[in-house]
């Protein structure tokens, strides 16, 4: 009997023991996202919300399953306002919570999605330093389009990441992504830089190729070479900048730049084509091609006017003399005809050119174009110039300043416009290279460094943001209301803390701190090219490992964030 009793005791100790072993329920967690809020909480099956004494939102899982992010992770649509009470309660397994919390003056970020690349080496000699990474949302926002450095397009549902399709494109890499429609169906628009400079058009739903054009005809072609570093795969023919246009038709160009021997040699070609066959509108030049480098370009929504510049040119003196460096050319996108070009006086004395990386924009009904140049000025243009085009105004946001016998400049990089304000950012500090060896000298900050300057028409600055870091990229909403940026490694000393990307509402009162939505954290620093979806429910951004001690110590990867 007593040892039966002893038995009986220690197998009640052991199941105690087990017991009390497994972790408790995780507590039910409530926070406000924009628009909504959501709820954390085990085997959720049943959430209700009242705001005071009236149930605003009920939801059950046998009938509403799909507003779940993940298991226990529910998300609801909600109109909140800063500062209201209000009340959860949730049914997850057995077990009913209840909480009150006050909405807080600013929403949370929500990830919805992570989509793993493919794995870049940041101490490698071909990891790119910031890998390309195209990422746009189809019309709707419910997919996102995603080119990588190693040339995979990929096809996600933006909520969740759910892979629609993959394909391996390029025997380098996916440049630029665009949607659009064609004879009824959905397509994507897609260039690679490759040997080949294809551009494609393939079914959106199955990636199934509907036809390609090989740019590299028109450029010539070159190939990567192991044992010549000049010669990477930023050298080979690129489709640098790709738009659809409204009636489903496109605009893009193609630019190479490359050693032929000792000798540098760039050409470009700027074309028109049509969305369903991908038959040849026009090109500009009609016959030979451009001589130097055009890394962007601005169009409207109907491709009626298009903006350009070159990005690395060569003296305004040089052998080119049809096309004379630092010239800003606005075309015809209807039938390529030269509408009217400017030459930019250089900025002497630091600057004997002039010249711009992603700052070129058009306004989407066609009637202003911003240009902001690497030498820190920012102007605005009429479309519609007569036979002296001129700027309508001229910005000095990050001209050079001396400290003590050394200029530095803040570039005006990259730009995004709506019909109404320009946004533009100065993400970094540089030293000129006309004040001699530049080269590994980390330059005290320009007073415009990391700015977010958001402009008027008339050359008024309504709002700004000053923030820490350095800025990579601007994005917008197609409705304009919500602006992106990205953090990304701020020069040679970046801080690990700052990596990320910022959202603004530009419908809030007051100046760019009142307008910050919020700061979404990474591990890793962010690439410059990144997307709104049309509405702005969602933002796309592309993440890479970074490392700082030649691949010890390896902070972040290679992924795709879609964020709330």
């Amino acid at each position: 009997m007593m040892r039966a009793l002893i038995t009986a005791f220690f197998c009640l100790a052991l199941l105690a023991a087990a017991q009390g072993c497994q972790e408790p329920p995780r507590p039910m967690e409530a926070y406000f996202v924009r628009g909504g809020m959501v709820i954390e909480a085990a085997d959720l099956r049943q959430v209700t919300l009242w705001l005071g004494d009236a149930q605003k939102a009920t939801w059950r899982s046998s009938t509403e399953a799909g507003k779940l992010l993940g298991p226990g992770r529910l998300w609801l649509d909600l109109d909140w306002r800063p500062g209201q009470r209000w009340r959860v309660e949730a049914i997850g397994g057995e077990r009913r919570e209840q909480t009150t919390i006050t909405a807080p003056r600013k929403a949370s970020p929500l990830l919805v999605a992570t989509i793993p690349l493919e794995d870049v080496d940041p101490a490698g000699p071909n990891s790119g330093g910031s890998p390309d990474t195209e990422v746009r949302f189809s019309p709707d926002g419910e997919r996102l389009a995603i080119g990588s450095y190693g040339g995979w397009l990929r096809v996600v549902e933006s909520r969740g990441g759910r892979e629609v399709f993959s394909r391996k494109m390029a025997e380098g890499m996916v440049k630029r992504i665009a949607w659009s429609e064609v004879n009824g169906r959905q397509v994507l628009f897609v260039g690679e830089q490759s040997p080949d400079g294809f551009l494609y058009c393939l079914e959106a739903d199955t990636g199934r190729e509907i036809w390609r054009y090989r740019t590299a005809d028109d450029v010539e072609t070159s190939t990567v070479s192991e044992d010549d570093s000049r010669n990477r795969i930023y050298n080979l023919p690129g489709i640098y900048q790709l738009q659809a246009l409204d009636n489903g038709d496109l605009v893009t160009v193609s630019t190479h730049g490359w050693f032929k021997g000792d000798q540098w040699i760039t050409k470009c070609v700027v074309y028109g084509l049509r969305g369903d066959d991908g038959r040849l509108k026009w090109r500009w030049p009609e016959k030979d091609t451009f001589p130097h480098s055009i890394t962007w370009f601005g169009a409207s929504d109907s491709g009626g006017v298009l903006g350009f510049t070159a990005h690395h040119v060569r003296p305004a003196d040089d052998m080119h003399s049809q096309y004379p460096g630092g010239m800003f050319y606005c075309l015809n996108g209807d039938d390529g005809r030269l509408l009217w070009k400017y030459a930019i006086p250089p900025l002497k004395p630091h600057y004997s050119s002039a010249g711009a990386w992603q700052a070129v924009c058009v306004s989407p009904n066609g009637r202003r174009l911003f240009l902001g140049l690497n030498d820190g000025r920012a102007m605005l243009f009429n479309a519609a110039q007569g036979s002296r085009p001129a700027p309508l105004w001229i910005k000095d946001l990050g001209t050079p300043v001396m400290v003590g016998d050394v200029p530095v400049t803040s570039p005006v990089s990259y730009a995004a416009m709506s019909n109404a304000v320009a946004y533009m950012v100065l993400p970094n500090s540089i030293i000129p290279a006309s004040s001699g060896n530049q080269r590994n000298r980390r330059p005290t900050p320009h007073p415009m460094a990391n700015y977010l300057v958001a402009m008027d028409m008339r050359g008024r600055v309504i709002w700004n943001w000053h923030g820490q870091g350095a800025f990579q990229g601007v994005f917008l909403s197609r409705d304009g209301r919500w602006v992106a940026t990205a953090l990304t490694s701020g020069g040679m000393t970046p801080d690990l803390n700052l990596f990320g990307m910022n959202l603004f509402d530009v419908t809030l009162p007051g100046g760019g701190a009142d307008k910050l939505v919020f700061h979404f954290p990474t591990v890793g620093p962010l690439h410059f090219q990144g997307a709104v979806s049309p509405r702005g429910r969602y933002v796309a951004v592309s993440e890479f490992p970074y490392s700082s001690d030649e691949g010890k110590t390896i902070h972040g990867r290679y992924q795709v964030h879609v964020i709330h």
